[in-house]
């Protein structure tokens, strides 16, 4: 059994909408609403990890994806695995690059206040994304009333001096950063220089 963290109005494309907490199994698609009164107790004394998917990802992939990673993680105990899914693609796909940015920190803005009102009983909190989901991550974070233990950026869709410039306060705001790239990423080192 995972749990999502949703964002998403529709399967695809579709407006933001402040997140509510899933559970079940996202490969399947059987997923049912946590109520909010119990996202609290859920969250109290884990190590929370929060995962989410890049650009262009609709709802069922997003779905199926985080929760392949889930279980490949396996983690258990006091540790706590959240997949995030949203609304970061169109119904005309790669098009609307430009405009998915907004949505990114939108969705950060919004988990930012989920994190300081919900996961208050948290021991800690960490975050882990690719591509554009950096941005979202890297929003989230700054506005966190608290430190986040660590920050995974996997081919992160932000300039290489976010973290000294436009996002210098969430890196202030994490005990660690790591940052995952290729130079032979074609998507990362062409498509992303020109969307940008």
């Amino acid at each position: 059994m995972t749990y999502f963290l949703n964002f998403r109005s529709q399967a695809v494309g579709g407006a933001v909408v402040d997140p509510y907490l899933l559970t079940g199994d996202g490969a399947a698609l059987t997923v049912s609403v946590v109520p909010s009164p119990q996202a609290s107790a859920l969250f109290a004394g884990k190590h929370v990890l929060f995962v989410t998917h890049g650009f262009n990802v609709p709802y069922q992939s997003g779905a199926n994806s985080l929760e392949l990673l889930g279980r490949y993680l396996k983690l258990a105990g006091p540790y706590l695995y959240v997949g995030m899914l949203w609304p970061g693609d169109a119904w005309i796909p790669v098009v609307d690059y430009p405009f998915e940015g907004n949505v990114a920190i939108d969705c950060g803005k919004r988990l930012a206040d989920f994190c300081n009102t919900v996961c208050v009983g948290a021991q800690s909190l960490s975050f882990a994304s690719h591509s554009l989901g950096a941005r979202f991550l890297l929003q989230a974070i700054a506005g966190l009333r608290r430190r986040a233990k660590l920050l995974c950026l996997m081919a992160g869709a932000v300039n290489r001096d976010c973290l000294v410039g436009e996002y210098a306060a969430a890196a202030a705001n994490c005990d660690r950063i790591a940052a995952l790239a290729s130079h032979k990423d074609d998507v990362w080192t062409l498509a992303f220089t020109i969307g940008d």
